[in-house]
């Protein structure tokens, strides 16, 4: 939400237009980004323009100066839909002429769409991640995203290199080992393992992460679920 705060702040400065989709997470930050400081917004509908009443109401006073567009390309009284969703989403990208990703799964609509995107030769600039992140940023880097920083601003491809040799191993090894550290001397849960490591993770994230890791074990029995180390791969002597 920062990021996408910070991105709107730098177009609103260089008197750029927001285009977001109004769906809740980083396009309602967008929008409400663009809002605060005081810049301007269109907003693509996944519906029908005369089932927005409710969005009408909060953003009146906005559309009446001329600072939001509400725009839709479906049947006036088409309700919200995730197969709507999905189409207006080529809206945005075509309306952009800049587009910036905070974070992908390697699957779903923001996946799709930068590839799309990069087949048709669109520069996208993708959030560089941390190493410790369960995301798909680094492969749309990899496939031919430009990567930024947190201010939005882009990287070199020398400072890029850099932080990939230098950052990224010693940044995933020391996660990983402070996690196999913790299992290794009790059995505990996803909960436990993001507060004892203040981590800024979800429950779900940690335990996605968890299940990529080698000699894990889960305990089902008990609930929530808990982890430990399967001793017997621990390498010994005999």
């Amino acid at each position: 939400m920062k990021f996408t705060d910070n991105i709107a702040h730098r177009a609103v400065t260089e008197n750029k237009v927001i285009v977001s989709g109004y769906a809740k997470g980083v396009d309602q930050q967008a929008l409400d980004s663009a809002i605060k400081y005081g810049g301007k917004s269109i907003v693509v509908l996944p519906q029908g323009i005369t089932t927005f009443s409710s969005g009408f109401k909060s953003l009146y006073h906005y559309i009446i100066e001329g600072r939001v567009l509400i725009l839709s390309t479906f049947f006036p009284k088409s309700g919200w839909s995730r197969d709507l969703a999905m189409a207006r989403n080529p809206i945005i990208y075509g309306l952009a002429s800049e587009i910036y990703v905070a974070e992908s799964n390697n699957k779903g609509g923001t996946w799709s769409g930068v590839m799309d995107g990069l087949r048709k030769k669109r520069i996208i600039y993708v959030r560089q991640s941390n190493a410790d992140e369960n995301n798909a940023n680094m492969d749309l880097i990899q496939a031919g995203a430009v990567p930024i920083t947190f201010n939005g601003i882009p990287y070199t491809m020398e400072e890029n290199e850099t932080t990939f040799a230098r950052e990224s191993p010693v940044a995933y090894n020391s996660i990983e080992e402070r996690i196999i550290n913790i299992l290794s001397k009790q059995e505990v849960s996803s909960k436990y393992i993001i507060d004892n490591l203040s981590l800024n993770w979800s429950v779900t994230k940690m335990t996605n992460y968890l299940k990529k890791l080698n000699d894990i074990i889960v305990i089902k029995s008990s609930k929530p679920h808990k982890y430990t180390l399967n001793r017997k791969s621990e390498p010994t002597l005999f």
